[in-house]
């Protein structure tokens, strides 16, 4: 009898453990969504050329693309920012965003080449209009 109580009391312990442990995981995978989500609102706001709010929306992806770890998103928050100030003439605004998705190169490289290549011209591009 006291031996399946403490079967219980263990399984219990193991259970509140995995929970414990995934809590972090499902918190930053919300956060990527979110991110995700935030990025597709910015990219709406910008063909409509609502700059403002496609900035804003910007900035939330990057908050949470940042807390989640998910740097393709930070990336593309970057991107996007950049785009944002080049369309309002900031061109060297632009560029500090473009060169911050720029820094991000080495992580996003390995999968996202031709990201990054865009990345890297559209850096050429900017550094010509600064």
């Amino acid at each position: 009898h006291m031996s399946t109580i403490l079967m219980l009391v263990l399984l219990g312990g193991c259970i509140i453990m995995l929970l414990a442990l995934q809590a972090p995981q499902r918190r930053s995978q919300a956060q990527a969504d979110s991110a995700d989500q935030h990025l597709r609102q910015a990219g709406s706001h910008l063909l409509r050329n609502e700059l403002d709010q496609a900035h804003a929306h910007f900035q939330s992806a990057l908050y949470q693309a940042r807390q989640a770890g998910a740097v393709l998103y930070e990336a593309e928050a970057f991107y996007g920012m950049a785009e944002v100030a080049e369309k309002k003439g900031d061109f060297q605004s632009a560029l500090a965003q473009m060169k911050a998705a720029q820094a991000l190169k080495p992580q996003l490289d390995p999968y996202k080449p031709n990201f990054t290549s865009l990345i890297d011209r559209r850096v050429e591009e900017l550094e010509k209009l600064v």
